[in-house]
């Protein structure tokens, strides 16, 4: 307000996305929103709720604000991997076994085009999920070690192991914030991007495009050896 920018493009996170209702057979969308409380574990998904609904009550008090949810982000130019550590670890032949659970994947080119997009083509006080391919996470994982021509993962591991580990992550120092994240993945879902396709004109790029690319860079900035197949 102070600068005069005629909209705020503010940059969320699929976290604040919640499931939909009981009994609606359908994929996760704007409707549906995270209740806070619902994963009293993961202060990740409370601060996430709570700074998304300071923006939308600014935009029903006249504020032009437009919201994104990018999902789980992928794709060159990743200088400090976060998301990205995962498909380096994968690459390097740790995938051994993947956690239960879905991921919607997008690529950070798709991400950087949708806040684009929603400057310009945005609807105030609307959220809008940049979003891609819907899959599991055992499948990711193998696509992962597909393409980097490393063995696939055995299976997913049980969730009574996940949830000791959950527990371990919060205690011990420096795991904390894999903890967190882990600690919602009985709460990770499938997500529908519909709404960004149709009022933003969003165009996901093949998945197979993302991880290609992407594990192409690693190897060129050095976070992979020289030598790791890209197929």
């Amino acid at each position: 307000q102070r600068a005069g920018s005629p909209t705020l493009v503010y940059t969320s996170s699929l976290s604040t996305i919640g499931r939909p209702p009981s009994g609606e057979d359908r994929l996760a969308d704007e409707r549906d929103a995270y209740v806070p409380g619902t994963l009293p574990r993961s202060a990740y998904y409370e601060a996430k709720i709570a700074m998304e609904t300071e923006v939308l009550r600014a935009a029903a008090a006249g504020t032009p604000s437009v919201v994104v949810n990018p999902t789980v982000v992928f794709g060159p130019g990743d200088a400090r991997p976060t998301t990205g550590a995962l498909l380096i670890a994968v690459a390097r032949g740790y995938g051994i076994v993947a956690p239960p659970g879905w991921v919607n994947i997008v690529d950070v080119r798709d991400v950087a085009e949708g806040h684009l997009r929603a400057a310009e083509a945005g609807a105030s006080g609307r959220r809008y999920i940049l979003g891609g391919a819907n899959l599991r996470m055992v499948d990711f994982i193998r696509e992962v070690a597909r393409l980097a021509a490393v063995p696939p993962p055995r299976g997913e591991i049980p969730i009574g192991v996940l949830r000791a580990l959950v527990r371990i992550g919060e205690r011990v120092p420096g795991a904390s914030v894999l903890g967190n994240h882990l600690g919602a993945f009985e709460y990770w879902q499938p997500l529908n991007s519909a709404r960004a396709e149709r009022e933003l004109g969003l165009k996901p790029r093949p998945l197979t495009m993302t991880l290609t690319d992407a594990l192409r860079w690693y190897v060129e900035h050095g976070a992979l050896k020289r030598g790791t197949a890209v197929v």
